[in-house]
């Protein structure tokens, strides 16, 4: 059974943390099966706290790599775009798909205050 992106489907909670001491942030959000998702993102980015909504695109390969972009409001107002790359940690099978229950992703470009980092997403029961 391979993955596709009918496998990063629900709702996930997930953590961002950038650099040191550069942003650390707590998401809830909803992924469709088809590539979008959209939710909610608290983001503290060296003492700013934002919280704002947050929404993009992803694609999962076969193999369980994928990429996500992701648009948010960083503490100044300013929209910003993130890219994660994604590695699927772990899955269920539901009927003929491979459901992601945990990935872990890392910044592809730089995140909130230009640094890099980790991201860390859970499937919410």
């Amino acid at each position: 059974m391979r993955y596709s992106n009918s496998s990063f489907r629900g709702t996930y909670g997930f953590s961002v943390v950038v650099g040191a001491n550069v942003a650390i942030g707590l998401s809830l959000a909803t992924f469709d099966g088809k590539g979008n998702f959209k939710g909610t993102q608290k983001l503290n980015v060296s003492g700013h706290i934002v919280t704002s909504p947050i929404y993009g695109t992803y694609s999962i390969n076969a193999d369980g790599t994928g990429a996500a972009i992701v648009t948010f409001t960083e503490p100044d107002g300013k929209p910003t775009q993130s890219g994660i790359d994604l590695v699927i940690l772990d899955a269920k099978t539901s009927g003929s798909t491979k459901i992601a229950t945990e990935l872990q992703g890392v910044l592809s470009n730089p995140g909130p205050g230009g640094g890099l980092g980790l991201a860390h997403f859970k499937l919410i029961p």
